[in-house]
């Protein structure tokens, strides 16, 4: 009879101790899996608020320069509904005004635009991002309209062309310019522009609503992550501490007692 119980008392003493050890090991794994799935985390939402800055700071420089331009437009607009009334001397300098900034215009409209094909680039970056993070459990699908920005670059280059024919009619002869004809196309592109910076305008707005989203994700992930592992390692210790009960009273009655 005593060596039954000596034999029994062992056997539970050796799940006792395997299951601490269990336990243990449970824990330690819970806390480095924890750890790592935080880590890429941060590193995978990190991404995507980087992609969609970069991308909102894009919009942001290329709208600020379109801007510009915009002005310089409607100023040349405005001089050459001026020179109707001016000298003809008068006239020929003011004229070269308007010429000197529809000149600048292209180069800075050819800018921007290289700057938007940037953007779009970075846009549909982000939109991958995004999309991989909407297959979370907590995610919902948001983005940018890269296809927006494409047009809005598309309709830059034409009107490339078009400040550049503006350029060569100011640049011709000065009687042979009539004063309506250049500010209406001037105008016109600044119109044109106009249009360009609403979509901009529309694409920063998208952008910022969903770098707010990918935020709101990043702190419900984390939040989920670290109750999953505190309730984890809550029911571990609990029973580390059954299997450390039994081990102390095997070995208990084991000798007897």
């Amino acid at each position: 009879m005593h060596t039954l119980r000596r034999s029994l008392a062992a056997v539970f003493g050796l799940a006792g101790a395997a299951g601490l050890v269990a336990c243990i090991t449970g824990i330690v794994g819970c806390c480095t899996l924890y750890t790592e799935l935080t880590t890429r985390s941060d590193r995978v939402f990190g991404r995507a608020k980087g992609a969609l800055s970069g991308l909102r700071d894009d919009l942001s420089q290329v709208r600020d320069r379109l801007l510009q331009t915009e002005q310089d437009l409607n100023a040349v607009q405005q001089r050459e509904e001026e020179l109707v009334t001016r000298p003809s001397a008068d006239r020929d300098k003011r004229r070269a005004l308007s010429r000197k900034a529809v000149e600048g215009a292209s180069p800075q409209i050819g800018d921007a635009r290289r700057k938007l094909v940037t953007a779009t680039e970075a846009a549909l970056v982000a939109n991958g991002l995004l999309d991989a993070l909407a297959e979370l459990p907590l995610g919902e699908r948001v983005g940018v309209d890269a296809d927006r920005l494409r047009g809005a670059s598309d309709q830059l280059s034409e009107l490339i062309g078009q400040a550049d024919r503006l350029a060569v009619l100011l640049a011709g002869s000065a009687p042979g310019v009539t004063p309506g004809g250049a500010a209406d196309q001037s105008a016109r592109i600044a119109e044109a522009l106009g249009r360009v910076v609403a979509a901009l305008d529309e694409g920063a707005t998208r952008t910022d609503d969903a770098r707010e989203r990918v935020g709101v994700w990043h702190a419900q992930v984390t939040r989920w992550l670290a109750l999953t592992a505190v309730a984890v390692t809550v029911v571990l210790v609990w029973a580390g501490v059954g299997q450390l009960c039994l081990l102390v009273h095997a070995c208990r009655w084991g000798r007897g007692r």
